[in-house]
């Protein structure tokens, strides 16, 4: 990406914090008024955004109702009109409340940045070192009020959100995996969670993710899939071979392995996912904000609950991160993910390879330690899985290689929330599909404890 490409994305960014802070405002979500005393109008650019923001805060200073109807009519009677569609669209209710101080981060430090730039140009122009002093002082004293909220309120507020989920007025925003075992064991997916899918290669871990996605896209859970390897084509082999159960080598040629009658199955297979909301995104080479961008457009679009990357060491690095240490770039990218959960409140499950030194420890199973690159992965994450086959482990003239070979254990080593442990499933590769585990789980690991070569 080039500097002008960076410099337009940026901007984008910019202009969709702006959009996302109005639309909190209006949405009425919590007292508006109280966060409208926290805002500053050079936060917003000229035109209609700051006009939207002065009907605001004129609201809040009459004491009157904050939203779509009550600010259109502010402008008009301010003789600032809006266009209406403007104001409709950013009050389309997918704001979330919990975002706004993170909204409000972006764009103080947006100010700020602007804020210095004005003092250089100016000191370029007049040479005045006392007065630049003097303003960059003022600037380093422009922080926003403290972002701490009373306990009370906020225990009040989890109370109250609790009691709505309970009484059926508000969904839990839960999403599960629909692999019963995964979610015996972390329930699912939750609002602002980063989470991490590991393996090595060959292991299975984007066919979990695909399979991962599909589940909650059959139970009209809208998600996305972000494909940085993969092309979309290869993709939709996978996902064509997981819902009509056909083997991935027949679509090497699919003039002489796929009869006529069975194309007519497939057809009637792939229609019964007609209605499945899931969403698949090619951008290979991507960086965190250009996601970020395309996760803005699936949420006021299609209303996603959640997104898939696959995979992370395929992300490209932040502008101002391109002549860093590859382990900064990663540390950075970490960072952003996670605060992307936070900001858009969604969950993002992202693949992401690991290190060899799994390859040279007796047991093979991966830990936490053995994510490539940076520690950040293992602080920054809510729920840390990966997976592993211990038939991939096994000489061929093992005889307890054919039981294992469909055997795949998904290991949560890490869930803030709730237990970590072994989740058993059973993987078809010839269909890239994961399914529930049915088999004798002890009669298993006997089996693989007694092995005599170490995996």
């Amino acid at each position: 990406m080039n500097q002008s490409e960076s410099i337009l994305q940026s901007q984008a960014l910019y202009a969709e914090y702006q959009d996302r802070m109005l639309g909190i405002l209006i949405c009425e979500s919590i007292r508006p008024g109280d966060i409208v005393l926290q805002l500053r109008e050079e936060y917003f650019e000229e035109g209609q955004r700051r006009n939207v923001f002065r009907a605001i805060r004129e609201l809040r200073r009459e004491e009157k109702p904050i939203n779509t109807v009550t600010v259109y009519g502010k402008l008009v009677e301010l003789k600032t009109p809006v266009d209406a569609v403007y104001l409709a669209t950013i009050d389309n209710g997918i704001y979330h409340c919990d975002g706004w101080k993170h909204y409000r981060h972006e764009l103080h430090l947006r100010y700020v940045g602007e804020r210095i730039k004005d003092c250089k140009v100016e000191f370029l122009k007049h040479q005045d070192i006392d007065k630049l002093y003097n303003e960059m002082q003022e600037i380093r004293s422009l922080d926003p009020d403290p972002i701490a909220t009373d306990v009370h309120q906020l225990l009040v507020t989890y109370m109250v959100e609790m009691a709505d989920v309970m009484s059926g007025k508000r969904d839990n925003r839960i999403t599960p995996t629909y692999h019963p075992n995964t979610d015996s064991l972390i329930t699912g997916f939750k609002p602002t969670e980063f989470i991490l899918l590991g393996g090595r290669p060959g292991m299975g871990k984007t066919t979990l993710g695909v399979q991962y996605a599909l589940n909650q896209a059959l139970a009209g859970k809208p998600v996305a899939f972000f494909t940085l390897e993969m092309s979309t084509q290869q993709l939709v082999t996978r996902l064509v071979s997981n819902i009509c159960e056909v083997d991935g080598e027949s679509f090497l040629d699919v003039s002489q392995r796929i009869s006529p009658e069975q194309y007519t199955a497939m057809g009637m297979a792939v229609d019964t996912v007609k209605n499945a909301p899931l969403h698949i995104v090619d951008i290979p080479g991507a960086d965190p904000t250009k996601i970020e961008l395309e996760l803005i457009k699936l949420i006021r679009t299609h209303k996603v609950e959640g997104a898939y990357i696959d995979y992370l060491q395929l992300i490209s690095a932040l502008p101002e991160d391109r002549s860093k240490a590859r382990i900064e770039q990663v540390t950075n990218i970490s960072k952003y993910l996670k605060m992307i959960c936070k900001r858009l409140n969604i969950w993002l499950c992202v693949v992401s390879s690991l290190s060899r030194n799994v390859e040279q420890r007796d047991t093979k199973r991966p830990k936490m330690s053995d994510l490539r690159e940076t520690g950040q992965l293992e602080f920054d994450a809510d729920k840390i899985l990966f997976v592993y086959r211990p038939a991939e482990y096994m000489e061929e003239s093992d005889p307890n290689k054919a039981d294992l070979k469909e055997v795949m254990e998904i290991l949560v080593r890490k869930n803030r929330n709730g237990k970590v442990g072994t989740a058993m499933a059973r993987i078809q590769l010839q269909y890239t599909k994961v399914l529930e585990f049915r088999g004798e789980i002890p009669t298993f690991e006997e089996k693989i404890a007694n092995q005599k070569a170490p995996f």
